[in-house]
């Protein structure tokens, strides 16, 4: 198949007035690698890797932010997104899918990708084709392929109807038969687990294409992924902004 930190930005139009934005989760305060959003990757901090990435492939700063929670743990990255000019949200940080549902409407956004700072190897080229899709299909509440997966695991491509994403944030329980969901902080389970209450789209690779469900990781998820991911791009004689993961064949 085949930007200071600021809390308001330029409208941006679409086709057929349907206005889409990259939505970045981001936080400091992970268990495994504090900090590990802005941690060196070739040299260069991961979340500025996956922003690069992001213009390189023809998106603009207006339509990139990243989405942050207002704990005084990740000032530090609202700073980080200051200097670099990178549109910073900040909200809940337990409640992601609030999170993501107000920093999509502060910037307008009618569709979102739901894209996780951890992974800076983001594939431009499948988020086209999914807004490709979504001009299709203008009804589609999710389009996706996480729920059947052939890419690598850290090339994950989600574009979420964020009226539908209200919705759920209306809707769903936290907690069920005495436990937590988990539908607030991995915002798109309640979709996938209620299917058939909602419009999701498979992407599905063509049969010429191959399979990388076997490929390893392309997250940073732990200090030890650094070294690894590094020890990758000189194996694939590539860097951080121009590795993809078709080199992986």
């Amino acid at each position: 198949m085949s930007f200071g930190c600021r809390r308001c930005g330029p409208k941006v139009w679409w086709p057929m007035r349907t206005r889409i934005g990259v939505v970045i989760l981001a936080r400091m305060s992970s268990s495994r690698f504090p900090g590990k959003v802005i941690a060196p990757l070739g040299g260069i901090p991961v979340l500025e890797i996956l922003t690069r990435r992001l213009l390189q492939g023809g998106f603009t700063g207006e339509e990139i932010v990243v989405a942050t929670s207002e704990h005084p743990s990740d000032d530090a990255l609202a700073e980080f997104c200051a200097k670099k000019y990178i549109n910073c949200y900040r909200g809940d940080l337990k409640n992601v899918l609030e999170r993501f549902v107000n920093a999509s409407r502060f910037y307008d956004f009618d569709f979102s990708f739901r894209v996780n700072a951890d992974s800076p190897f983001v594939s431009v080229a499948l988020l086209k084709h999914a807004m490709k899709e979504c001009e299709d299909q203008p009804s589609v509440d999710v389009i996706t392929n996480v729920r059947r997966r052939f890419w690598p695991y850290g090339i994950a491509c989600e574009l979420i109807n964020i009226r539908s994403a209200e919705r759920l944030l209306a809707t769903v329980p936290e907690m069920r038969d005495g436990q937590p969901t988990g539908y607030r902080e991995h915002i798109t389970s309640a979709f996938y687990a209620s299917h058939e209450d909602f419009n999701v789209v498979d992407l599905i690779p063509s049969d010429n294409v191959s399979d990388f469900t076997q490929s390893p990781a392309l997250t940073v998820d732990e200090p030890e992924d650094v070294v690894r991911l590094e020890r990758l791009l000189a194996q694939c004689n590539s860097d951080p902004l121009t590795f993809t993961y078709e080199n992986l064949v």
